[in-house]
């Protein structure tokens, strides 16, 4: 297996270059898995992007942005048993850890894995071993990686199964589909379709960053805040959490004493003429004093409720729209911008107006939500980049349209952990 060092910044004059350079360091390798499978994977060997590159004008990132040094699934996972007619597996079948038979595989020409929740994909992707070196759910900042490069390799030739076979900004001719799914009209084989449905435009890149399915990585929120190795942060751009300091009844208005408030970027704190959601109530902001703030309840038509102590306040973004008020509130703004804190996630600071980035954000701000990227083949426009984020789904959502992809960091495979 060839391994390469990491590429120093300060031998290239633009990202262009520097894509070009990891693109030409990057290679494919099929790899056999000890339960007597294989799965096929590209090597993405570390890289930097420098602070002030031109994203935004110049503003991203805000420093110096180290990515690369991992293996990451060329294809969306089929089940090792997975056919070009056959998911191999039943749907919404629970995964046991260690087993030998449900294994999450790499490989071009199947159906791919989908009818599985979060907790059932990520147990079938630490199933793979390679030499004992056991393989992960694809993380944020793996995903981001290989957005970015394909960013300056491709541009916005980038394409992929976004409308039922084929990219909604192509002819709608044969030679810009791919061959379709048996199991699933509107899905395709995995691998299938046009170059430009590779993340680098050539046939030994990485296949379907955008669309097909809606892919699960390891990114956990629960009301808008990430767990970020112990230290909470608010993901909501332009928006706050923070929990009530006492319960609430059904008065309104009423006003709510808070604690514990986490901004969001671009936040600071409540304000007035703001929307706020307490599990699924939505209220208005009429008056903000020292960690309260006055509401009005039960906007939009939502039902007034009460609500117990330390129960999660969220403020939507600017620019966040409320969809379904009455029953299951979410957002679905466009991407602006990217955070400056936390740039290898691609997590949006700005949103409600299309940026850079060309793709939509969805949110959920009540309850455990995991993380999807990519897109589907229903998203059309919403998917064009790769860097489509859910935030709308609770991890033991199952769907058609939802699958899984697998990585293998360097320093995993020279560990052995």
């Amino acid at each position: 297996m060839r391994r390469y060092k990491p590429l120093s910044r300060q031998r290239f004059g633009d990202l262009r270059s520097l894509a070009r350079e990891v693109d030409m360091k990057s290679f494919e390798y099929t790899f056999p898995t000890d339960d007597g499978s294989s799965s096929v994977a590209v090597y993405i060997p570390r890289f930097t992007i420098p602070k002030g590159v031109g994203w935004e004008s110049g503003d991203f990132p805000g420093g110096d942005l180290h990515l690369g040094g991992f293996w990451f699934d060329k294809y969306q996972c089929s089940h090792k048993s997975a056919t070009d007619s056959s998911r191999g597996v039943a749907v919404g079948a629970t995964i046991s850890p260690g087993s030998t038979t449900d294994v999450a595989v790499s490989q071009q020409g199947k159906v791919v894995w989908t009818d599985i929740d979060w907790n059932n994909a990520k147990v079938a992707i630490e199933n793979r071993y390679t030499n004992g070196r056991q393989w992960h759910m694809v993380t944020m900042r793996e995903w981001s990686t290989i957005c970015f490069l394909a960013r300056w390799l491709v541009g916005d030739k980038l394409r992929g199964n976004n409308s039922s076979g084929r990219d909604y900004r192509d002819p709608d001719s044969a030679e810009y589909y791919g061959e379709s799914d048996p199991v699933q009209a509107g899905r395709v084989l995995a691998g299938t379709g046009p170059d430009t449905w590779f993340h680098n435009g050539k046939k030994n890149g990485i296949w379907g960053i955008v669309g097909n399915v809606y892919e699960w990585v390891d990114f956990l929120t629960t009301d808008g805040v990430w767990d970020n190795d112990g230290t909470p942060v608010c993901v909501i751009p332009t928006g706050c959490t923070a929990y009530l300091d006492g319960a609430i009844g059904t008065d309104d208005p009423v006003t709510i004493t808070y604690k514990n408030l986490l901004n969001g970027p671009g936040a600071d704190g409540f304000a007035v003429g703001r929307i706020v959601q307490i599990d699924v109530e939505i209220m208005t902001i009429t008056d903000v004093g020292e960690n309260t703030i006055t509401v009005s309840r039960g906007t939009s038509g939502s039902s007034v409720v009460a609500h117990s102590d330390s129960a999660a306040v969220t403020m939507p973004g600017v620019g966040m729209s409320v969809v379904s008020p009455t029953s299951s509130p979410y957002y679905y703004p466009l991407i602006k911008t990217l955070r400056s804190d936390f740039p290898d996630l691609a997590l949006p600071s700005d949103v409600s107006a299309s940026g850079e980035w060309l793709d939509r954000s969805y949110w959920r701000l009540n309850g455990t939500r995991a993380a999807l990227r990519g897109g589907g083949w229903p998203s059309g426009s919403s998917a064009r980049s790769g860097l489509f984020l859910d935030l709308n789904l609770v991890p033991s959502t199952r769907a058609s349209t939802i699958g899984l992809r697998a990585a293998l960091a360097d320093e995993d495979l020279e560990s052995g952990s």
